[in-house]
């Protein structure tokens, strides 16, 4: 699309936009949004000649956004766990934002949108793995961990667990609960001088 294209769409960009992340994308009709914004309806058919090409340009800029806010986080060598905190606060941003059903729209009805995410998610793997195995050279984590399943295990858990619904409902700001999460990940729930005890488990 070109500049003055793009331009001339921008409310009914933004108008989507916002549509999505609250509903998600099936709910999302051309006729209403060309009359609440008083645009003709061929201004935007002439850009986009179907509704599925005009959602997945809308799905690719709410999630290009995500993908440029992340890329900026850049890794200190001296403080390579940093990087890691950068980019969870960005993903919870994000998460708290979109709708699931959005999520699960993008999976089952936009390939092209879904191959740039999952891609992401390996991105953002192995952003957070090279943060950790900085901060293995250090000496900063324990041994006993295999860290490319940590971090994959980490981005899966931050993915699936906390929805939107969870911010709504948590008796905490989403700084707050950062914070806990990354505390609970890097620090453990316990005492420094309690461990738990696997023993049964022998």
């Amino acid at each position: 699309m070109d500049t003055k294209s793009e331009s001339r769409l921008i409310p009914a960009i933004k108008y989507a936009r916002q549509f999505i992340l609250a509903n998600g994308t099936r709910g999302l009709n051309i006729d209403p949004m060309a009359a609440d914004l008083h645009i003709a309806k061929k201004t935007i058919y002439k850009v986009f000649p179907t509704k599925e090409q005009f959602i997945e340009y809308v799905l690719l800029d709410i999630y290009h956004e995500l993908f440029t806010e992340t890329r900026a986080i850049q890794l200190n060598d001296n403080e390579p766990l940093k990087c890691f905190y950068g980019i969870t606060k960005i993903m919870f941003k994000h998460i708290s934002q979109i709708n699931p059903q959005t999520i699960l729209d993008v999976k089952l009805f936009y390939p092209k949108v879904w191959r740039e995410v999952e891609e992401f998610e390996h991105e953002v793997i192995n952003r957070i793995l090279d943060s950790f195995q900085k901060a293995d050279n250090l000496g900063l984590l324990r041994k006993k961990f295999d860290l490319k399943f940590t971090a994959d295990l980490i981005v899966r858990i931050v993915q699936n667990t906390f929805q939107p619904e969870i911010f709504i409902s948590a008796p905490y700001s989403i700084t707050e609960m950062i914070k806990i999460f990354v505390d609970i990940i890097m620090n453990g729930l316990m005492e420094k001088q309690f461990t738990f005890n696997f023993s049964d488990d022998e």
